[in-house]
């Protein structure tokens, strides 16, 4: 009989390694890439979800202070219609103008805060005009010049024509 030898190859079997871990290692790429791929898209709709409500806080910014003025000017129209003087007026209309123009005061803050340099020097202008001096009288028609002044500035910033936002640098 013929005698056999048998040999013992003593090694790493890095064929059998490879196959088994190939997959492995593969799959947690795909992992990683698609992980990636998702953070980058979830980031993306963030910032468009926040731009888009930055512009939605602006634009109900502008309305307040329009909606604002506008009641102001209609509550002096009233009076100049019944002939009332400020003074003549009852406690309750006085404490609504005072309440209308604290919220006037707090969307021209917010303007102030958000809004386009234009609109923020409107804006301003209106909240002077609906204060007038001590002794003066409020009047309706250059509140009423204030508002369309404010919403021509909004309007310049809307068509991309305006100034520079504060802070931001991006155009109006």
């Amino acid at each position: 009989m013929k005698s056999e030898k048998v040999v013992l190859v003593s090694g790493f079997p890095w064929s059998t390694l490879i196959t088994a871990t190939a997959p492995v290692v593969a799959a947690f790429g795909v992992v990683w890439l698609t992980e990636r791929s998702s953070s980058k898209r979830a980031a993306a709709k963030a910032l468009r979800t926040a731009e888009a409500n930055e512009k939605r806080q602006v634009r109900d910014a502008y309305a307040d202070v329009i909606k604002n003025g506008r009641m102001l000017a209609a509550a002096r129209r009233d009076r100049d219609y019944r002939g009332t003087s400020d003074m003549d007026v009852d406690r309750q209309t006085r404490e609504d103008v005072v309440a209308r123009r604290r919220e006037l005061n707090a969307a021209v803050a917010i303007v102030d805060l958000t809004g386009s340099t234009n609109a923020q020097a409107a804006a301003r202008n209106m909240l002077k005009v609906s204060k007038p001096g001590l002794g003066q009288e409020l009047k309706a028609e250059p509140l009423e010049n204030a508002i369309d002044e404010f919403i021509q500035a909004v309007r310049v910033k809307e068509s991309g024509t305006g100034g520079q936002r504060n802070g931001r640098g991006s155009a109006d």
